[in-house]
């Protein structure tokens, strides 16, 4: 099975998007990000159950986080594969992540996160607001 090499992640990231040699700062399309601002969760198990589907009206499939650094995640998407450039949501506990399928081999996918929402922050604002 084919295999992201996560390894230097942020280096090799950059790479694919802009050429190698490129800084640490880049863009997709009109999207600006900095990989050197960007914190990430250094205590993730290695692989976690999630859900993903292609936006906007994509099914749901079962996939697994394999790993994330800054504002990537990589996944193991099994089933029919995604184009490049799809627009997905992945599902993971109470968090909601909303990104674009930047590399594709095999199953093993790199998304670049550009939104998310943890939902458990909005119970109080719906029961303020009487929803």
């Amino acid at each position: 099975m084919p295999h992201l090499d996560t390894t230097m992640l942020s280096r090799h990231t950059v790479e694919v998007l802009n050429g190698p040699g490129t800084p640490e700062s880049s863009s997709i399309g009109a999207i600006e990000y900095d990989i050197r601002e960007t914190e990430y969760d250094t205590y993730m198990p290695e692989r976690v159950g999630i859900r993903v589907r292609r936006l906007p009206d994509g099914e749901f499939r079962d996939a697994l986080q394999t790993s994330s650094e800054g504002r990537f995640l990589a996944l193991d998407v099994p089933g029919e594969g995604l184009p490049l450039g799809s627009l997905l949501e992945i599902e993971r506990g109470s968090m909601l992540y909303w990104g674009e399928l930047l590399q594709l081999a095999g199953s093993a996918a790199l998304v670049w996160i550009g939104h998310s929402l943890d939902r458990s922050k909005l119970h109080p604002i719906r029961e303020t607001w009487g929803e």
